[in-house]
């Protein structure tokens, strides 16, 4: 039987009869995968390979190659995984939208920070903030005046409009830390730049979390995702079954400029629904952002999306 540890920067393994501490990286070359077999190196012994059964391997959370795979480079790296999600609940005609809960156009050389700010936020008094049964508290997981990857707690006033003790240059999310009883957010909370009055992020009624497909990468980070899915479909309104557009952008804050990574086009009279598993991730460097937006050939369409990936160190 053969169980997995983690100590940061290699894979206890635990044998029956003893324990051994491998490394999984030879020379930062990465982990190889063959088969169902798992190459580590021993720490020990510079040259020595052991391959490892994943069938053999007594831990729960491992039961594929890739599980295993993704396992050890996340221990030894200190890399974490990303799920983002977010729709748009009323896309019309006239041009690509974020695919954001605030939905409307969204310009990067305008909506993205470029330089740190604190944060305005916007909530219902009575329902949430002091002393109410709705929202008391915010976890912010942001990206800090340094463009390193931080997190802040907000506690919420009771006046419906707050500014935050912490600046940044972008948000990956903001959850409802803590209630007063209600269990999620009564009121749509808003939280913008302080100065430029520019929408960040918002968590909608009831819901506790932002809903946005927006990720920013820190200085010291990559961001490769791995999974992608998007959905479509008129909401209202009668007519003709639109034909919905997809893009995916990348925008770095080091030269100021957009590129489009990925465009697709379903027609939702046949389809309302498309995923992608690249072979090779969609991947990003250190200060950008990756967003998705979406365009219409019909008003009042509903589209949702939702990306997976792992952000790395470098």
């Amino acid at each position: 039987m053969i169980t997995i540890s983690n100590n940061k920067r290699a894979i206890t393994i635990n044998y029956q009869n003893g324990e051994r501490c491998f490394a999984v990286q030879k020379n930062d070359c990465g982990i190889m995968l063959e088969g169902g077999l798992v190459q580590v190196y021993d720490s020990g012994k510079k040259d020595r390979v052991h391959n490892l059964d994943y069938n053999d391997i007594s831990s729960p959370s491992v039961s594929s190659p890739k599980e295993l795979f993704d396992l050890l480079e996340l221990y030894v790296n200190g890399d974490t995984v990303w799920n983002k999600f977010g729709y748009n609940a009323d896309l019309d005609t006239g041009g690509q939208e974020i695919i954001a809960e605030w939905g409307g156009s969204f310009d990067p050389k305008t909506d993205i920070m470029t330089a740190a700010d604190t944060f305005t936020i916007t909530y219902s008094t009575g329902v949430d903030g002091s002393g109410t049964t709705g929202a008391t508290s915010l976890l912010f997981t942001y990206v800090d005046a340094n463009n390193e990857s931080n997190t802040g707690i907000h506690t919420l006033g009771s006046s419906g409009s707050d500014v935050t003790t912490f600046t940044g240059v972008g948000i990956n999310r903001v959850v409802v830390l803590s209630n007063g009883g209600l269990g999620w957010n009564a009121s749509k909370i808003t939280i913008k730049a302080t100065t430029d009055d520019t929408i960040q992020a918002t968590i909608p009624a009831l819901g506790s979390v932002t809903q946005q497909c927006i990720f920013h990468t820190d200085i010291g980070s990559s961001f490769d995702a791995n999974w992608l899915t998007f959905n479509a479909l008129k909401d209202s309104g009668g007519g003709s079954s639109p034909r919905v557009t997809f893009y995916g952008y990348s925008f770095s804050k080091v030269t100021q400029t957009r590129y489009e990574i990925l465009r697709h086009t379903i027609d939702t009279s046949d389809q309302s629904y498309v995923s992608f598993s690249p072979g090779q991730d969609f991947s990003i460097g250190g200060r950008e952002v990756l967003y998705f937006t979406a365009e219409t050939t019909a008003n009042n369409v509903l589209v949702n999306c939702r990306f997976s990936g792992v952000k790395r160190k470098t």
